[in-house]
């Protein structure tokens, strides 16, 4: 039996699309869904997003506080309306172009 070799796995934060000039502070996320659609976020200098003036450690911090349930804010952040592409399609390029090993599921 042969032991294979496993890094950690690790993860992805919206400060380190930032560093990797994946996406720029100051941009701004939609909400996905009919009922939060006018809703949006702001991505702040160390990664965290900005609702309504209040600030959110984490994308699905921000989804939780803006929806009232429990949301993965990494599929519920669009970059883009019209091509519904997400913060976690971001992330998957991420580890993709960094052969990064994370966890994806966040």
């Amino acid at each position: 039996m042969t032991r294979t070799e496993h890094r950690p796995e690790r993860k992805v934060e919206v400060a380190d699309l930032i560093s990797a000039g994946m996406i720029d502070e100051g941009a701004i996320l939609y909400a996905r869904g009919r009922r939060a659609a006018d809703l949006t976020a702001t991505v702040l200098p160390d990664g965290a997003l900005e609702v309504s003036g209040v600030r959110y450690a984490t994308p699905s911090g921000a989804a939780k506080a803006t929806t009232g349930g429990s949301v993965n804010g990494w599929t519920f952040w669009l970059l883009d309306r019209k091509t519904k592409r997400t913060l976690k399609d971001l992330v998957e390029e991420y580890v993709d172009q960094r052969g990064v090993d994370a966890d994806l599921g966040a």
